[in-house]
């Protein structure tokens, strides 16, 4: 099983069939509904956090106090991953995310639990995080995929959704090598020839306008 290679759905899929093994099928849906996008401010609440502060003995007595929380809350958790099935039922929203958030880390890897969670989080705000709107959003989203193609250029999603930011800015020919780059990767992916299907027959409509 290669992350990088699989589709978009193919990963959500498999991530859904990941946390009914591990939650049971009924409680799936609890786990999605809690995978909202942050919308915190991380300047501001770090000002508050440090605002906070004591002194120096303060802070070491809190920091030897939260490592011994932490001792505990780590048993806890081993205990309630181990829990069966019956019992996760019964626990509440927070400590089911909390275990399909590791057992999506130990079944995924890091790159397919972001993907999967990135998955869920379009679920709940019911349009893809990737959604182009203007030109800025397209230049974005290809020096955004450039970049982690340079890194792995195996990653078949990269070159759909970099071929459909180059789509978006009428970078045609562009389009087409990405949507071809992802069918070498993956011959049976149906969107990638979808995609670029719909690129040809832009060109040709251009040309036809162009010559008449």
């Amino acid at each position: 099983m290669n992350i990088l290679e699989m589709t978009d759905k193919e990963l959500y899929e498999l991530g859904h069939k990941v946390l009914a093994d591990k939650l049971g099928t009924d409680q799936v849906e609890r786990f999605i509904r809690q995978c909202k996008p942050g919308e915190g401010d991380y300047s501001v609440d770090r000002h508050k956090l440090l605002a906070n502060q004591g002194d120096i003995d303060t802070i070491v007595k809190r920091i030897q106090e939260r490592r011994k929380a932490r001792k505990v809350e780590e048993r806890e958790r081993a205990e309630r991953f181990a829990a069966p099935q019956s019992e996760i039922r019964k626990m509440t929203d927070i400590e089911i995310f909390e275990i399909g958030l590791k057992v999506l880390l130990d079944k995924l890897g890091v790159a397919g639990y972001w993907r999967f969670l990135q998955k869920c989080q379009e679920v709940n705000r019911g349009y893809p995080i990737n959604y182009i709107q203007n030109k800025e959003d397209a230049e974005k989203e290809i020096a955004l995929y450039t970049a982690g193609l340079t890194l792995n250029p195996k990653v078949v999603e990269d070159y759909i959704k970099r071929g459909n930011a180059y789509n978006y800015i009428g970078e045609y020919d562009k389009a087409i090598a990405d949507y071809s780059e992802a069918i070498k990767l993956k011959p049976d992916y149906a969107e990638a020839y979808s995609s670029r299907a719909k690129v040809y027959l832009k060109k040709l409509i251009l040309k036809n306008n162009n010559i008449s």
